[in-house]
């Protein structure tokens, strides 16, 4: 049996380990072996809830804003205090929640393909690390 042999062997057997018992601390995992998968967390559970709470309180306050300027106008021109804010604002705001959520579906890791090359990176990594000549 050669090295590679027993090298694979040996690395079939931590696998199989691995996936029948994730939380074993004692296998020596080695370190082209990859760890077991980890559950996929669910759409809830990777938002950012303290910032779609602060969405959420902007888009009150925003409206609030909007009903107060423009029930009077609204009276006078189309008949009803809410008739603006009903036909125009919430329309308006129904569409950025839902483009929000579909949005938010979308992986950021999607989003970094189009982000160009090097210098045109959002990565603050790779952003400064060439120097202009």
């Amino acid at each position: 049996m050669t090295d590679q042999t027993f090298d694979d062997a040996r690395r079939r057997r931590i696998r199989r380990r691995l996936r029948r018992n994730p939380s074993r601390a004692r296998i020596a995992v080695d370190e082209n072996v990859r760890p077991a998968a980890q559950p996929k967390r669910g759409f809830w559970a990777t938002l950012d809830k303290p910032l779609l709470a602060c969405v959420i309180l902007l888009l009150i306050i925003g409206s609030l804003m909007v009903f107060s300027t423009t029930f009077d106008w609204s009276n006078a021109d189309r008949g009803s205090a809410t008739a603006f804010f009903t036909e125009e604002h919430l329309r308006n705001v129904v569409i950025a929640a839902v483009s929000l959520l579909l949005f938010a579906r979308v992986d950021d890791r999607f989003w970094k393909r189009f982000a160009g090359g090097r210098r045109g990176s959002a990565d603050p990594r790779t952003a400064c690390s060439r120097r202009p000549r």
